[in-house]
């Protein structure tokens, strides 16, 4: 079964459209988990509405705002599939998504290497989230699919339950984000995801949603930031991308060098050059943030 997993903060405006497209699904099986993160809106009596209908299995718990990592943090704990699909609460999926990763998980099997399969994003008119590249559906790491094949924007990632459960975010005190790569690229270490160049998650990004603050939330929670960006430099990463995740480190360390916490970065030489351009970087921040609106 597929847990489709969904955290949601005042969202009660938009969230029926994925309840629709969950009621529309082909396949059936699957629940609906829901972490609403101290939503002040009317979200509590909607989802209950729906539950009451029984047209969709849904379980629905709330929690004090804390951010979206530790929602997800909570829905691992909760869930009862044995696939783990985030889907945001501005988004919604297409009619036969259950059915597609039902059928490729049939497929892969259940080898312990391959950690989950991704799928593609789509924008509402159809169009490929990241621009359409062409790709043979296949097994690697979550960064040579990036690096190699220069596949940009979100992903529909799916996941074992198995596997999520060993990486759970790090939850910094006062901190509210952390970005969502720390996971996918824990995972990184150890396992391979599987890519299908199908569409089945239609994503569109609001004003309102994290993607359009997230400088702003990297720098206002700027440890969990750091832990991200060095789980991302760890391993055997192409150069660049080696470089581009250091000097971002860098950047973000500035920002929480009055909190006490350790390094989370090695001293290579790499890391080395990227303090300089990470610290013009974190100016730049400070000199923006300080700048008059």
């Amino acid at each position: 079964m597929v847990t489709v997993f969904t955290p949601t903060y005042n969202r009660a405006y938009i969230l029926e459209n994925l309840y629709n497209s969950l009621c529309r699904q082909i396949s059936q099986d699957f629940e609906w988990l829901i972490v609403d993160d101290g939503s002040t809106d009317n979200t509590q009596e909607l989802v209950s509405s729906w539950k009451n209908q029984e047209r969709v299995l849904i379980r629905y718990f709330r929690q004090s705002n804390g951010g979206k990592h530790r929602a997800i943090n909570r829905g691992v704990k909760e869930a009862k599939g044995d696939i783990f699909f985030i889907v945001d609460s501005d988004d919604y999926l297409l009619d036969d998504a259950i059915l597609k990763i039902n059928q490729a998980y049939e497929k892969v099997g259940k080898k312990l290497s391959v950690a989950g399969i991704s799928f593609m994003r789509v924008a509402p008119d159809g169009t490929r989230i990241g621009g359409n590249v062409s790709f043979e559906s296949s097994a690697m790491s979550i960064t040579d699919f990036r690096c190699k094949l220069s596949i940009q924007g979100d992903l529909a990632e799916t996941v074992r339950l198995e596997v999520i459960k060993q990486y759970p975010f790090p939850e910094i005190e006062g901190e509210r984000f952390c970005p969502e790569a720390y996971l996918w690229h824990s995972i990184d270490k150890n396992h391979k995801m599987f890519f299908i160049n199908e569409g089945i998650y239609v994503t569109e990004y609001l004003p309102d949603g994290l993607s359009a603050k997230i400088k702003k939330l990297l720098q206002t929670n700027p440890i969990s930031s750091t832990i991200a960006y060095a789980t991302m430099v760890d391993g055997n990463k192409p150069i660049l991308f080696k470089l581009k995740n250091s000097i971002l480190y860098w950047r973000y360390y500035f920002h929480s060098w009055t909190y006490s916490h350790p390094l989370s970065l090695s001293f290579s030489i790499l890391s080395i050059l990227a303090i300089p351009l990470g610290y013009g970087l974190y100016l730049k921040d400070s000199i923006l943030t300080r700048s008059p609106k």
